[in-house]
């Protein structure tokens, strides 16, 4: 029973004076700290996102493509309504011929040269702003996904829903209403520019055809002898009118979609610049 006595006890300073919760650690003087109680339920610390290396990768401002497409859209505006213009002076003189007043030869020609050059300096325009357009649209459309927006259809039919009949009236304004529906600071914003932008170019795209129509089967018509002169001056001052009306419908198109395009670049640029600020921005979509 003496063995027993001698040995020490959970008090003894050998076992750190304290007992077994507060051992010695070996070759040390200090006493182990208990561990820390359980945190259960606390709330777990603030998730700040990064960006994915194909969001990063893959946005680039298209303020450069904006630049040349708002410069574009002006000069198709300006040649618009001159061609409107020149349109009612035709009508003027078709309606002084009808009325017995008749215009000098040289009139005529002035008014036929003027319309004949300024569709020429017109469809060059339009092809331009065109390609530039579709450029910028595209790149957008990417710098949408690399933000993580909900827009319908792929990047490439950015491009394609341009070319497919019919759709090409719905479709590549379903994608522009999915890229232009978050503003600067990421909150859904009115549809309001896109529709008007939309609205106006494809009724006066209609309008436009529609009179420019009228005028090539009133010249035939009354080459053919199918009507008489003042039936096909009727028809065709008609259709100057209208040409007239999509000429100026196209300007107001042309300056809403300065708008749209100023507005959503801009909009693109801020979110990417607020959510790249300290590094941590939001996860984007892969391209597709």
């Amino acid at each position: 029973m003496s063995d027993f006595e001698n040995l020490p006890t959970s008090g003894d300073a050998e076992f750190g004076g304290a007992g077994f919760g507060a051992m010695s650690p070996p070759g040390g003087d200090q006493p182990m700290s208990p561990p820390p109680p359980p945190t259960w339920g606390a709330a777990p610390p603030p998730f700040r996102p990064t960006y994915s290396p194909n969001a990063v990768t893959n946005f680039q401002s298209a303020k450069g493509l904006s630049t040349g497409v708002k410069v574009l859209l002006a000069i198709d505006a300006v040649i618009a309504l001159v061609y409107a213009w020149f349109r009612l002076v035709e009508r003027g003189l078709l309606l002084d011929i009808r009325a017995g007043k008749r215009p000098t030869a040289r009139e005529l020609l002035d008014s036929d040269d003027r319309l004949k050059s300024l569709s020429s300096v017109s469809l060059l325009a339009g092809l331009v702003t065109i390609v530039v357009f579709l450029i910028w649209f595209h790149r957008s459309r990417k710098n949408a996904n690399a933000l993580a927006d909900s827009v319908k259809y792929s990047t490439g039919m950015a491009i394609g829903s341009w070319f497919i009949p019919f759709a090409d009236a719905v479709m590549p304004f379903q994608i522009a209403l999915g890229m232009w529906s978050k503003d600067s600071s990421g909150n859904k914003r009115s549809a309001g520019i896109p529709v008007l932008w939309w609205a106006f170019f494809l009724v006066g795209g209609v309008v436009r055809f529609v009179g420019q129509g009228k005028i090539s089967s009133a010249l035939k018509e009354v080459r053919a002898s199918a009507i008489g002169l003042n039936a096909a001056i009727d028809k065709a001052a008609s259709g100057d009118v209208l040409t007239a009306v999509g000429s100026v419908m196209a300007v107001v198109a042309a300056i809403a979609g300065v708008m749209f395009v100023a507005g959503l670049t801009k909009s693109q640029d801020d979110r990417f610049a607020a959510a790249t600020a300290g590094g941590g921005v939001t996860y984007g979509a892969p391209l597709r």
